[in-house]
């Protein structure tokens, strides 16, 4: 089905209708399949690439800024797609610790895992910082513009520096 398909305009309006008190979630949740369909799109032109090149053809140059185009470095995930968006949020803060939008970006650069089709690519990573703490609820705010994922598969968090002063704060 296509994606801008009059069943799935329909969709949208009747997931909306369904929701009306919060539309947020249900725009996240329409941004969260198309990522999954651009990954899944990515994946499909990497297999037409190879079976191409097991038939002797040359492959064709797939389009730019596409996740999965990227270095073989660039930390793709098992089935060899690079995160974006939330789930490269979700991934990084994820091992832990306090992150700023910033802080997220410069590690996404590091891991080859920028968006790069935004001429401000600040702006996706805070898109995808409000969803997960907005809607999602994975991640909540510390400190102005620092974020710690709470999310499944969270680190438990360490106890504060004042119970070590306790007896017997060591077995903690």
């Amino acid at each position: 089905m296509n994606a801008a398909s009059p069943d799935t305009l329909t969709e949208a309006l009747k997931a909306i209708q369904a929701n009306p008190e919060n539309p947020q979630a249900v725009i996240a949740d329409f941004e969260d399949r198309a990522e999954r369909l651009a990954s899944q799109a990515v994946a499909l032109r990497q297999i037409a690439n190879g079976m191409r090149s097991l038939l002797g053809e040359p492959a064709r140059q797939m389009p730019e800024g596409n996740p999965g185009t990227e270095s073989p470095t660039a930390g793709p995930t098992a089935n060899g797609i690079r995160p974006e968006g939330m789930e490269a949020v979700r991934r990084i803060m994820n091992d832990g610790g306090v992150w700023t939008a910033r802080q997220l970006l410069d590690e996404m650069r590091k891991r080859g895992w920028e968006s790069k089709e935004s001429k401000n690519p600040i702006r996706p990573t805070e898109a995808a910082i409000n969803r997960l703490w907005k809607v999602k609820k994975e991640i909540e705010r510390v400190g102005r513009g620092q974020y710690r994922y709470i999310g499944p598969g969270a680190p438990a968090p360490s106890p504060p520096a004042e119970f070590a002063l306790l007896p017997g704060a060591s077995e903690l």
